[in-house]
Protein backbone atom coordinates (compact mmCIF):
# COMPACT_ATOMS: atom_id res chain seq x y z
CA UNK A 1 0.00 0.00 0.00
CA UNK A 2 1.37 3.40 -0.96
CA UNK A 3 1.15 5.69 2.08
CA UNK A 4 2.44 8.79 0.27
CA UNK A 5 -0.76 9.48 -1.69
CA UNK A 6 -3.82 11.06 -0.13
CA UNK A 7 -7.18 9.54 -0.78
CA UNK A 8 -10.44 11.48 -0.82
CA UNK A 9 -12.13 8.51 0.82
CA UNK A 10 -9.58 8.56 3.65
CA UNK A 11 -10.11 12.29 4.16
CA UNK A 12 -13.89 11.86 4.17
CA UNK A 13 -13.74 9.03 6.72
CA UNK A 14 -11.41 11.03 8.99
CA UNK A 15 -13.68 14.08 8.68
CA UNK A 16 -16.66 11.93 9.72
CA UNK A 17 -14.67 10.62 12.69
CA UNK A 18 -13.76 14.15 13.81
CA UNK A 19 -17.38 15.27 13.36
CA UNK A 20 -18.56 12.36 15.50
CA UNK A 21 -16.01 13.33 18.16
CA UNK A 22 -17.29 16.90 18.03
CA UNK A 23 -20.78 15.55 18.78
CA UNK A 24 -19.81 13.09 21.54
CA UNK A 25 -17.13 14.93 23.55
CA UNK A 26 -19.45 17.71 24.81
CA UNK A 27 -21.91 15.04 25.99
CA UNK A 28 -19.21 13.27 27.99
CA UNK A 29 -17.93 16.41 29.69
CA UNK A 30 -21.45 17.77 30.18
CA UNK A 31 -22.17 15.04 32.74
CA UNK A 32 -19.40 16.32 34.99
CA UNK A 33 -20.62 19.77 36.17
CA UNK A 34 -17.19 21.07 37.22
CA UNK A 35 -15.70 20.32 33.80
CA UNK A 36 -18.78 20.93 31.66
CA UNK A 37 -19.24 24.52 32.83
CA UNK A 38 -15.73 25.64 31.90
CA UNK A 39 -14.70 23.42 28.96
CA UNK A 40 -16.15 23.09 25.48
CA UNK A 41 -14.32 20.12 23.94
CA UNK A 42 -15.90 20.65 20.52
CA UNK A 43 -12.80 22.70 19.66
CA UNK A 44 -10.37 19.77 19.95
CA UNK A 45 -11.68 17.64 17.04
CA UNK A 46 -11.86 20.73 14.82
CA UNK A 47 -8.24 21.63 15.59
CA UNK A 48 -7.16 18.03 14.96
CA UNK A 49 -9.06 18.00 11.67
CA UNK A 50 -7.20 21.14 10.63
CA UNK A 51 -3.86 19.57 11.52
CA UNK A 52 -4.52 16.15 9.98
CA UNK A 53 -6.71 16.97 6.98
CA UNK A 54 -5.73 20.54 6.17
CA UNK A 55 -7.29 23.97 6.20
CA UNK A 56 -10.29 23.47 3.87
CA UNK A 57 -11.46 20.36 5.74
CA UNK A 58 -10.92 22.08 9.09
CA UNK A 59 -12.95 25.07 7.91
CA UNK A 60 -15.84 22.90 6.68
CA UNK A 61 -15.87 20.72 9.77
CA UNK A 62 -15.63 23.71 12.11
CA UNK A 63 -18.54 25.44 10.42
CA UNK A 64 -20.77 22.36 10.26
CA UNK A 65 -20.15 20.87 13.73
CA UNK A 66 -21.93 23.41 15.97
CA UNK A 67 -24.79 23.93 13.53
CA UNK A 68 -25.46 20.20 13.15
CA UNK A 69 -25.09 19.65 16.89
CA UNK A 70 -27.62 22.40 17.52
CA UNK A 71 -30.09 20.88 15.06
CA UNK A 72 -29.67 17.30 16.31
CA UNK A 73 -29.30 17.79 20.06
CA UNK A 74 -30.54 21.33 20.79
CA UNK A 75 -27.25 22.39 22.34
CA UNK A 76 -25.77 24.90 21.82
CA UNK A 77 -28.82 27.08 21.08
CA UNK A 78 -28.94 27.99 17.40
CA UNK A 79 -29.16 31.75 17.84
CA UNK A 80 -26.78 33.34 18.81
CA UNK A 81 -24.40 30.73 20.23
CA UNK A 82 -24.28 28.04 17.51
CA UNK A 83 -23.98 30.59 14.71
CA UNK A 84 -21.15 32.42 16.49
CA UNK A 85 -19.45 29.10 17.30
CA UNK A 86 -19.71 28.07 13.63
CA UNK A 87 -17.64 31.04 12.52
CA UNK A 88 -15.26 30.67 15.46
CA UNK A 89 -14.60 26.97 14.89
CA UNK A 90 -14.34 27.44 11.12
CA UNK A 91 -11.61 29.99 11.76
CA UNK A 92 -9.85 27.65 14.20
CA UNK A 93 -9.90 24.74 11.76
CA UNK A 94 -8.75 26.79 8.77
CA UNK A 95 -5.97 28.63 10.59
CA UNK A 96 -4.75 25.44 12.28
CA UNK A 97 -4.55 23.63 8.94
CA UNK A 98 -2.91 26.43 6.98
CA UNK A 99 -0.40 27.31 9.70
CA UNK A 100 0.51 23.66 10.30
CA UNK A 101 1.26 23.21 6.60
CA UNK A 102 3.27 26.43 6.53
CA UNK A 103 5.35 25.55 9.60
CA UNK A 104 5.81 21.92 8.60
CA UNK A 105 7.21 22.85 5.21
CA UNK A 106 9.42 25.80 6.11
CA UNK A 107 12.20 27.55 4.26
CA UNK A 108 14.43 24.46 4.13
CA UNK A 109 11.72 22.35 2.56
CA UNK A 110 10.75 25.04 0.05
CA UNK A 111 14.37 25.51 -1.00
CA UNK A 112 14.78 21.77 -1.46
CA UNK A 113 11.63 21.48 -3.57
CA UNK A 114 12.56 24.41 -5.81
CA UNK A 115 16.10 23.17 -6.30
CA UNK A 116 17.42 26.54 -5.16
CA UNK A 117 20.48 27.08 -3.03
CA UNK A 118 20.05 26.18 0.60
CA UNK A 119 19.57 29.44 2.55
CA UNK A 120 22.16 28.59 5.22
CA UNK A 121 24.65 26.92 2.93
CA UNK A 122 28.23 28.19 2.79
CA UNK A 123 28.41 27.09 -0.83
CA UNK A 124 25.70 29.29 -2.39
CA UNK A 125 26.08 27.88 -5.88
CA UNK A 126 25.23 24.35 -4.79
CA UNK A 127 21.63 23.13 -4.70
CA UNK A 128 20.31 21.15 -1.75
CA UNK A 129 19.96 17.94 -3.80
CA UNK A 130 23.43 18.00 -5.30
CA UNK A 131 25.02 18.76 -1.94
CA UNK A 132 23.16 15.83 -0.37
CA UNK A 133 24.27 13.55 -3.20
CA UNK A 134 27.94 14.22 -2.45
CA UNK A 135 27.66 13.14 1.19
CA UNK A 136 29.02 9.71 1.99
CA UNK A 137 27.31 7.52 4.59
CA UNK A 138 29.07 6.93 7.91
CA UNK A 139 30.45 3.44 8.48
Amino acid sequence: MNTKTRSTTRDLVLAALFLALAFVLPMITGHVPQIGNMLCPMHFPVLLAGFVLGGPWGLALGFAAPLLRSVLFGMPPMYPIAIAMAFELATYGAVAGFMYRKVRCGAHCRARHRGAAHPHSADRGCTAESKADRLTPLR
